[in-house]
């Protein structure tokens, strides 16, 4: 009878474990190091949230430590929702400010779990789990520019079309910086035919982005080499192209979608991002632009930064919009392209006002757990001296 006895409170204590253990999350990388920063710079680094749950949790953000005030998130929101089939990515952004002095300063993000649920909607309650990021920031007062280059293309023209060259820049210094291209143009027997400089769009530091720059074009049409030096990434690359007769190139493009979540609350900053593909045979500049009305009246015009897209290649153009009342609202706009529109798309988000929500306090769940659990060892070991 002891030992059976002695079972039933491993088996209690077992369960108690597991219920505790059931569901966990996870962060990767596990740290972020923003080294060799300029004071009052930039720099950035995204992260992966796991979990092991297939039901969506309600995760919230804290941070802690000297980097503290310095570090700001993208999406800009300190509440998220997740499940084992949708991780979530979060760019952490680090801006130490211009007044302190040359040294490496440490910080914590923490990831603690809520609810099962989403954010539309009350979490129901579980047994609190989270991970720790630990994050370190070194300052210098010294500038260092340095990036790499890949993906370098010049696009096919029309006759007296501008000619754009397309690059994947990666800054990995610690300043902002535009690319230089080089661009030396030549025909197929290699005789020199023109050479211009060209600026194209700016990188902030540790960022990557698809940027462009263009130029005159006076060529006939046939085919080209152009030689193209990225700097200050000291990258070299030939590449031929083809400049055609008018009328030859068409752009075409698709605004795909437009997507947001389909319920939030007053004074939530909701992400909207709407699809555009390139359908034509050469780079494209896409911006969405569009309007949110409430109940059929004016709220606010929105739209995205352009971004360059290769031919087939689909991008996502960001916004962001805080609701101010509750409401049904419709978001509708196209995407531009090359002086060219897309056919217009919407969608609904629907917002309801904050429910009240209750006060932090202490977790008495699993301290009542541990309770039930030594108040059975007591009670069974009082059996077991009774009976002997």
């Amino acid at each position: 009878m002891r030992i059976k006895t002695l079972i039933t409170i491993l088996i209690i204590i077992a369960a108690s474990s597991t219920m505790a253990d059931a569901v966990s999350i996870g962060v990767s990388p596990g740290r972020v190091d923003f080294k060799g920063m300029l004071k009052g710079g930039y720099a950035e680094s995204t992260v992966t949230i796991s979990t092991n749950s297939p039901q969506q949790i309600i995760t919230s953000i804290k941070t802690e430590g000297e980097v503290k005030d310095w570090i700001q998130f993208e999406p800009n929101q300190t509440r998220f929702a997740l499940s084992s089939s949708e991780p979530y990515r979060l760019k952490i952004i680090a801006r130490p400010p211009k007044d302190i002095k040359n040294s490496s300063y440490s910080g914590s993000i923490y990831f603690m779990t809520e609810g099962f649920g989403n954010l539309t909607t009350r979490a129901g309650g579980i047994i609190r789990t989270g991970v720790k990021l630990l994050v370190e920031v070194e300052t210098t007062g010294q500038e260092r520019i340095s990036c790499s280059a890949s993906s370098i293309k010049v696009s096919d023209a029309e006759h007296k079309e501008p000619i754009t060259v397309t690059s994947t820049i990666r800054n990995t210094g610690n300043v902002k910086i535009r690319p230089e291209f080089d661009l030396t143009i030549m025909d197929m027997s290699g005789k020199k035919l023109m050479q211009k400089s060209i600026i194209s769009d700016e990188v902030s530091p540790t960022a990557e982005r698809t940027v462009s720059a263009s130029t005159t074009n006076q060529l006939e049409p046939s085919q080209y080499m152009a030689e193209i030096l990225i700097k200050p990434c000291s990258t070299l690359k030939t590449e031929t192209f083809d400049i055609v007769e008018k009328g030859t190139i068409s752009d075409k493009g698709d605004l795909t979608s437009i997507t947001n979540k389909a319920w939030a609350y007053v004074n939530e900053n909701i992400a909207i991002k709407a699809s555009f593909i390139n359908l034509g045979g050469r780079p494209v500049s896409a911006q969405f632009k569009g309007q949110i009305n409430r109940e059929g009246k004016l709220v606010e015009n929105i739209q995205s930064d352009e971004i360059t897209a290769m031919p087939g290649q689909p991008v996502d153009l960001a916004m962001q919009f805080i609701p101010q009342e509750p409401g049904r609202y419709t978001i509708t706009g196209r995407a531009i392209y090359n002086k060219k529109v897309t056919t217009e798309r919407s969608n609904i988000i629907n917002i309801n006002q904050m429910p009240e929500t209750k006060k932090e306090g202490f977790d008495f769940l699993p301290l009542a757990l541990y309770i039930m659990i030594i108040a059975m060892v007591i009670l069974a070991v009082r059996k077991i001296r009774r009976r002997n």
